[in-house]
């Protein structure tokens, strides 16, 4: 990660949820757009550090939230399904995948 760019509060966050993604293994790629912070590539494939900058090109998920809502998310202070539901975390694609990950995330 560039460590430049991002506050340290999108670091930790970040951090957390490379710790989370750490022993998971699957085969596809998300895309999460976090506001205001910029684009993130979480690779469930990937052996090691699962989470890079950037846009993948085919990503299978794409999840948009801001980073309040992934701290909520990975701190288990904020249900899933309750930030879907208030649309402070909009999912597109393969909808069996991205419950996968909200598995991992909440």
């Amino acid at each position: 990660m560039d460590k430049h760019t991002l506050s340290s509060e999108m670091e930790a966050v970040l951090s957390q949820l490379n710790e989370k993604t750490a022993g998971v293994k699957d085969d596809f790629i998300c895309l999460i757009n976090v506001i205001g912070e910029g684009s993130f590539t979480l690779d469930l494939s990937a052996e090691g550090d699962k989470l890079f900058p950037g846009t993948p090109d085919n990503p299978e998920v794409t999840i948009e939230l801001s980073q309040k809502t992934m701290q909520g998310l990975l701190s288990g202070k904020v249900h899933p399904m309750v930030a879907y539901s208030s649309r402070k975390l909009k999912v597109r694609g393969d909808m069996a995948k991205a419950m996968k990950l909200v598995g991992i995330l909440g």
